[in-house]
């Protein structure tokens, strides 16, 4: 008896303590899981953001080709005079043709190739598309620029492209038709580029067409600078890929158009959005990643981000929370076991003394005190 009430007393004690420490242990997994999901979805929300700041960028260059369309005096004049031009050839269709043959059979540029690069038009488009742009972010937004009369033969370009005649070509017909075209996501042989193509109607001034220009956007300047200082963990790496999972970009070293299909997180991209961890190695990283993207009456263009961080570094602030509170717990539960073993010693020495002093006054010795 004088055993068992030491026992249950500092039994309760530990009973308390492991009580405390499992709670607060079960309360640190659940916020190391809330820190956790709050960052995915914080990750989510930066992809669809990326995205839509990159589309948003890329549609906000049409008002801005229109705007030079409707300022370019010398792009109308140029246009005007070449139609008239071409409006004299009684055979203009097989004309084009033979051009467009002779184009297409070398890469090397010939005399007619270089005086419709070197023309003061393509010296204007190069200054207002290329060097411009240059200075104000420090790399080319464009890729390409060049301009179609309404015949659909080039008139002027800023590089050598791989076609003379254009009108057999789908964004040079929606842009007549509609006004404007905005291309998939794509490789560009002419400028050696991945981007989108931008292709705008051109009238004169009673709204008769003039013709079609067609501006490259790269994809690598928009994304990079749609994402300058997004990357809030040391190993977070952002990328554009296609929808058919071909890298077109990565905040890290890359291979362009590398087909990453077989990467385990690929395997995951289902749906609009979403998260997920995923293992590279022995690293285990948590991916969140968005395909919205369109920019008001736009559809979305064929890719998707996707953002991705090491969990190691991420729960490494909730990580070394648990492991101070940990010990914490411990070096409170020894003391706890030390307070219990003396509060019960405190207890049970008395009651074993005055156990003893019944038995002997029981025993018939009625003077003991």
């Amino acid at each position: 008896m004088r055993h068992s009430i030491g026992k249950k007393i500092t039994s309760g004690f530990l009973l308390i303590i492991l009580l405390m420490g499992a709670l607060a242990y079960f309360s640190l997994r659940a916020g190391e899981q809330h820190l956790r999901e709050a960052i995915a979805k914080e990750s989510v929300t930066l992809a669809e953001v990326l995205l839509k700041r990159i589309n948003r960028q890329i549609f906000s260059f049409i008002p801005e080709l229109r705007l030079h369309i409707s300022h370019g005096m010398l792009l109308k004049n140029t246009l005007a005079e070449s139609n008239a031009e071409f409006k004299k050839f009684p055979i203009l269709q097989e004309l084009i043709s033979t051009r467009d043959q002779e184009w297409t059979a070398t890469d090397e540029i010939t005399p007619f190739k270089l005086g419709l690069i070197h023309n003061p038009l393509s010296a204007l488009l190069r200054e207002e598309f290329f060097d411009f742009f240059a200075r104000q972010y420090g790399y080319q937004i464009f890729s390409e620029v060049f301009v179609t009369n309404r015949y659909g033969a080039n008139i002027a370009q800023t590089g050598p492209t791989s076609n003379y005649r254009q009108d057999d070509e789908v964004w040079w017909q929606r842009a007549r038709e509609h006004g404007f075209f905005v291309s998939r996501a794509e490789f560009d042989q002419s400028s050696n580029t991945f981007g989108v193509s931008i292709a705008v109607r051109v009238e004169d001034d009673q709204g008769n067409f003039l013709g079609v220009l067609k501006a490259v956007v790269s994809a690598s300047g928009i994304i990079r600078q749609a994402e300058i200082g997004e990357q809030r963990f040391a190993t977070t790496r952002i990328r554009l890929v296609t929808d058919d999972g071909r890298l077109v970009y990565s905040s890290r070293p890359f291979r362009f158009l590398e087909d990453i299909t077989g990467e385990d997180f690929f395997q995951h991209i289902t749906g609009e959005q979403g998260y997920f961890t995923g293992k590279i190695g022995n690293r285990e990283r948590l991916y969140a990643y968005s395909r919205a993207g369109s920019s008001g009456s736009f559809d979305r263009l064929n890719w998707f981000i996707v953002v991705g961080h090491d969990l190691e570094e991420i729960m490494a602030p909730a990580s070394n929370l648990t492991r101070r509170v940990l010990f914490a717990a411990a070096l409170f539960m020894g003391i706890g076991l030390v307070v219990a073993l003396l509060t019960a010693r405190s207890i049970t020495r008395p009651l074993a003394t005055l156990i003893d002093d019944a038995e002997i006054i029981g025993q018939g010795d009625l003077e003991h005190r």
